[in-house]
């Protein structure tokens, strides 16, 4: 652990906290596993009093909200933004009346590789409800949607993931769906392209200002509320004509940590 100034104009931060790995004594390569090629170091958002947004809103005296804005495809340029403070939660009257929200819930057990015993979970989960494409409710075994006490199940949101990651025992029932709803659609299937599964002939498909029109994917969370996925982020072109379900198999057990998260949303939805 280090300690250095970080300088923001206008902001300022003494004694701000950051960790150091030797990428040439680390071996296994863990520190930056996971990770797309040629990452050199990652910015923590976690819930953790030391991630980036944590001392930034600490040291300046914020409002503690901060939100991000990735683009859906890395040929767009200039579309990458961070807010922190009440910046982040500026929005006109007319945006809100587009915009849905839901609360955020704890993970009473730690879900990272590296954590302190019988401390919380500093990741960020939601609680899904239920999956929709195109209206029509998959069949889902419900107890992998919501958190058990020993803090296996639910649903988080991480930025260090590409693509969103289901548990194999609802991906399989989710990409028959959605399949099925494509062929409705006479989406032509085509060989899959690694790590997806479902894969389709672009020129079998519409565009539109959500992207490729395919099944709308809906997340329903608690309250009723639900988060619609479009193509654009739903779909990712995998070669030339080739457009995927950004969506891949998570595998029947946690990959770097003992707690098994059924859903992972990945950066791209």
């Amino acid at each position: 652990m280090v300690e250095d100034v970080i300088s923001l104009p206008p902001t300022y931060v003494p004694g701000f906290l950051a960790g150091c790995v030797d990428l040439d004594v680390d071996i296994s390569g863990r520190a930056l596993q996971g990770l797309p090629k040629r990452t050199i170091g990652i910015v923590g958002f976690s819930r953790s009093k030391l991630s980036f947004p944590s001392q930034l809103v600490l040291a300046n005296k914020l409002p503690p909200i901060f939100s991000l804005c990735f683009p859906s495809s890395n040929n767009l340029k200039g579309f990458r933004k961070i807010f922190i403070g009440a910046a982040a939660g500026g929005h006109s009257q007319l945006e809100s009346k587009f915009l849905q929200n839901t609360a955020l819930v704890v993970n009473p057990v730690a879900t990272t590789a590296v954590s302190i015993d019988g401390a919380p979970s500093i990741e960020y989960f939601i609680d899904v409800r239920s999956i929709k494409i195109d209206g029509h409710v998959v069949n889902l075994n419900p107890s992998l949607l919501s958190i058990d006490k020993n803090g296996n199940g639910g649903t988080k949101i991480s930025t260090v993931t590409p693509w969103t990651e289901l548990h194999s025992s609802l991906y399989k029932p989710f990409v028959q769906d959605f399949v099925k709803k494509a062929a409705g659609r006479r989406m032509k299937r085509v060989a899959s392209e690694a790590p997806f599964d479902a894969c389709f002939d672009s020129s079998t498909i519409e565009n539109s200002v959500t992207g490729l029109v395919v099944p709308v994917i809906d997340l329903v969370l608690a309250g009723g509320v639900e988060w619609s996925i479009h193509g654009a982020n739903s779909m990712v072109m995998a070669g030339k004509n080739v457009a995927c379900l950004a969506f891949v198999n998570g595998g029947m057990k946690a990959k770097l940590s003992s707690v098994e998260t059924s859903i992972v949303i990945g950066g791209h939805s």
